[in-house]
């Protein structure tokens, strides 16, 4: 099992996802330990006003950003870069 998973370890894609993985993981370990302490500190109420504010921030950010961490990973053609572009601006334009 540890010569496979060394084996799978050596490829690009596998690597990438492995620390994907693992930063979500901590993220929301970390978001888990700390849940006692706010409920502790914030009202329902002031939950309710952070969800509101979170909220409208996140519709601003996809505005102001035209959602490029989402951008697709263009091809070396020029003619299917092209595609995929205008394809992808009439998504975040809709």
């Amino acid at each position: 099992m540890k010569k496979w998973l060394q084996k799978q370890m050596k490829h690009r894609f596998i690597r990438a996802l492995s620390v994907l993985v693992a930063g979500s993981a901590v993220s929301s370990i970390i978001l888990l330990c700390i849940t006692p302490v706010l409920t502790r500190l914030y009202t329902p109420e002031d939950f309710g006003v952070l969800s509101i504010f979170t909220s409208i921030l996140y519709v601003l950010m996809i505005i102001v950003s035209l959602r490029y961490e989402a951008a697709l990973v263009l091809p070396k053609e020029k003619r299917r870069r092209w595609l995929y572009y205008s394809l992808q601006m009439l998504v975040h334009l809709s």
